[in-house]
């Protein structure tokens, strides 16, 4: 009798809660949104990255390191990447390069994503901030560059799109950015304040989102992304500046966002005008699985410079020894032609012809068995959990009733 009781209490709260999931305005269901700094491969030239001051600190050269990063190849698990922005309505990508984009799939085709960036050497970067709109439609957009100039020849620059998206099954509109912005100690040397290097940012938040008579921003907004600064230099930000006032910061749970190897280990966060929101960062705080894969990197750079060390040694000691040869070929020759055409070279030379020859040959195997190992070139895993940012995910309601 309990039992019966007990399953008719169960398939009446399913049938109260179908009730009220019916009832209930769509538009309750929360946001999912994620943001990542993937941490793209071309930037690990940069000296701030870890395996770089690493071999610095071994005695390795500078440019022999450069050389072996280039040469380095990194991989991607689609599966992995295309799971986790599945999960979400829209993703915010940061430093997103050919290599993320084609690991993506099909995927990629939902993107919205800016200009190649121009680095601090004022130089373009396979890298941009992007969008991808998994279960959201664009409705409007605007671009908004980001820009300083350190030195009057260079220019850097990154382009941020501000997007207006609508959710797919309740039309529920919201204002988005994929935000990247540059270390505010590089915008200040550059004599620029902050609030004027965001200048084109608040232009296209105010184009897309709508302003009221009051000046406020009409469409719920919210930037998310590796703001390169701690939430409380935002914050001071939103104090000073009226515009900016109307952001309230969203810092997700977890502890330390980014490796110390960054300007801040608390700049990936979010900022937002309106709704209920709460972050959480993937992954642990003490970046075990970075430090893991940084000591790969370094490994790897280690070998692949050693390797070439040696094979350009086996090549230089080769050709020393080719130009041997050919001295004691050319010397027995001499000897026969001053003697007697049927008069055969002293035995010295020729032994050491035949020695010369052998360990010329010798050389040129190894060299070969070299290059093998230098075309082997392994690639390294790149997952979610091994970059030096922690993916953020945030969920949030911009209804209550």
């Amino acid at each position: 009798m309990a039992r019966s009781h007990g399953r008719t209490f169960s398939i009446s709260l399913l049938a109260v809660t179908l009730i009220v999931s019916s009832i209930l305005p769509l538009h309750v269901q929360p946001w999912k949104i994620a943001a990542w700094n993937q941490h793209r491969k071309s930037s690990y030239f940069q000296k701030d990255c870890v395996w770089v001051s690493r071999l610095q600190r071994l005695g390795y050269h500078k440019q022999d390191i450069v050389d072996a990063i280039a040469d380095l190849k990194v991989r991607y698990s689609p599966g992995e990447l295309q799971r986790w922005a599945s999960g979400y309505d829209v993703v915010a990508v940061q430093e997103a390069d050919p290599l993320f984009c084609e690991a993506l799939g099909t995927l990629s085709l939902r993107m919205v994503r800016g200009r190649n960036d121009l680095d601090g050497r004022g130089v373009q970067v396979e890298s941009c901030s992007a969008l991808i709109l998994r279960n959201a439609e664009c409705v409007c957009q605007q671009s908004a560059v980001l820009s300083f100039k350190p030195s009057r020849r260079v220019t850097v620059s990154r382009e941020h799109f501000v997007v207006r998206v609508e959710r797919q099954n309740d039309g529920e509109q919201l204002v988005i950015c994929s935000v990247h912005f540059h270390v505010p100690s590089m915008i200040s040397r550059s004599r620029i304040t902050l609030a004027e290097y965001l200048q084109p940012l608040r232009a296209a938040l105010e184009s897309v989102a709508g302003q009221g008579a009051d000046g406020r921003l009409q469409v719920p907004c919210l930037l998310l992304g590796d703001f390169n600064m701690d939430p409380s230099m935002f914050n001071q930000l939103s104090h000073d500046d009226p515009f900016w006032k109307q952001f309230q910061s969203i810092v997700p749970e977890g502890g330390a966002t980014a490796h110390s190897s960054n300007p801040s280990m608390q700049g990936d966060f979010a900022v937002t005008t309106a709704g209920e929101w709460q972050g959480k960062a993937m992954g642990s705080p003490g970046f075990q699985i970075f430090e893991r894969y940084a000591a790969q990197v370094s490994q790897a750079l280690c070998e692949r410079i050693h390797l070439k060390h040696a094979h350009r040694r086996c090549r230089e000691a080769r050709t020393d020894l080719q130009e041997m040869e050919d001295s004691v070929s050319h010397a027995a020759g001499s000897v026969v032609r001053l003697h007697s055409a049927e008069m055969e070279a002293p035995q010295a030379l020729r032994d050491s012809l035949h020695a010369v020859r052998a360990a010329r040959l010798q050389l040129l195997r190894a060299e070969h068995c070299l290059d093998h190992s230098l075309r082997r070139n392994v690639p390294l895993r790149r997952s979610l959990l091994n970059s030096d940012h922690r993916p953020l995910s945030f969920e949030g309601m911009l209804s209550k009733d």
